[in-house]
C-alpha cells in the first residue's frame, strides 16, 4: 500500500496561535508558516507520494494511519533541570495544524501560497495517530511525517489491547 513519507525542515505550530481570539482570522505568524508548509509540500517528491495514495486510496473500505514525530533543539524540549519545558508546546495543540494542511479538501484547492496538493481527504478518515516529541542531535527543528493507508474493516478494530462491545444496553450504575 502506498505511504507518505516526509521531513519537513519547521518548528511545529500551536493552534492556539493559529487565530485570533475571534477564531476566525489567521494571525500573521500562522499564514507564515502555513506558507512554509505549502511550499515543502510541493516538492516533486513529496507531490508524488500524495499522487500515489490519494489515487490508492479507497474511502468505503481504507482509513489512514498516521505517525507525527517533532523533533525541538534540546534546549526548547528541555529546561535545565531537563524537566520538559513549556517551550515544547503540547502534543494535541500542535498536531491540528500539520494534519489540516496535510489532510483537508480546503488546501488541497487553494492556489497560491496557502494551497497544497495534499491528501485531499477529510482528516476525520484517521484511525490511528501516534504523536512525539524528541530532543535533535543537530539543534535543529523538524517535523516528520509518515502516512499510510490502512483498512477499515470493523474486525481490525478487534484487539486483545482495545476491544468494543456492541450493545444497545444503557451503561449501569454500580451504586
Amino acid at each position: 500500500m502506498s505511504e507518505v513519507k516526509i521531513i519537513l525542515p519547521l518548528k511545529a505550530f500551536s493552534i492556539n496561535s493559529m487565530t485570533y481570539a475571534t477564531k476566525k482570522i489567521k494571525t500573521p505568524e500562522a499564514r507564515e508558516w502555513t506558507s512554509k508548509v505549502c511550499y515543502a509540500l510541493k516538492n516533486p517528491e513529496i507531490q508524488k507520494q500524495f499522487s500515489d495514495i490519494r489515487n490508492e486510496f479507497d474511502p468505503s473500505i481504507h482509513a489512514f494511519e498516521v505517525n507525527l514525530l517533532f523533533i525541538y533543539p534540546k534546549s526548547t524540549l528541555y529546561t535545565l533541570e531537563n524537566s520538559v519545558s513549556a517551550k515544547s508546546m503540547d502534543l494535541s495543540n500542535v498536531e491540528k495544524p500539520i494534519i489540516d494542511i496535510l489532510f483537508l479538501p480546503s488546501f488541497h484547492n487553494a492556489v497560491g501560497s496557502l494551497g497544497v496538493k495534499n491528501m485531499n481527504v477529510d482528516d476525520r478518515f484517521i484511525l490511528n495517530m501516534t504523536s512525539r516529541k524528541r530532543a535533535s542531535c543537530t539543534d535543529k527543528y523538524e517535523i516528520h511525517v509518515h502516512i499510510k493507508i490502512i483498512p477499515n474493516e470493523y474486525e481490525n478494530s478487534q484487539t486483545e489491547e482495545y476491544s468494543l462491545e456492541c450493545t444497545s444496553q444503557p451503561l449501569s450504575n454500580d451504586s
